[in-house]
């Protein structure tokens, strides 16, 4: 039945599949902590989490982590995901009618150009 979950399920939920598939930690390779820094916003009076710059982030020695993926499969995971969110129908503004023509797969037979669609929009 595959690996179970932390809480013994059969089956893992699309969130978890994420986290691991985007996470860095997974590889076990350049890896930082202290990414975040909290600071009181003035105004507001709330704790606000910020990015740091990569300068102050505390580097991992390599091996710390032990590597459950490979680089290399991390990497073509982000370029498949990156292609899977350019190409998504929710990113299409014209869903219907364009069909392969949308995402730029269809080229020219005779120049191989890629085919695109213009939308001509009358007011």
């Amino acid at each position: 039945m595959g690996i179970p979950t932390s809480r013994k399920k059969d089956f893992w939920s699309v969130t978890a599949v994420s986290g691991i598939a985007t996470d860095r930690w997974y590889t076990g390779k350049d890896l930082t902590t202290f990414n975040y820094k909290r600071q009181m916003d003035t105004v507001t009076k709330k704790s606000l989490a910020t990015k740091r710059p990569e300068e102050e982030r505390i580097k991992i020695p390599d091996g710390i982590v032990p590597p459950i993926i490979s680089v290399e499969c991390w990497e073509a995971t982000q370029e498949a995901l990156q292609r899977n969110k350019q190409f998504s129908a929710r990113n299409n503004s014209h869903p219907k009618g364009v069909g392969i023509l949308r995402c730029g797969l269809a080229k020219c037979g005779i120049c191989g150009y890629t085919m695109q669609v213009l939308h001509l929009y009358r007011s």
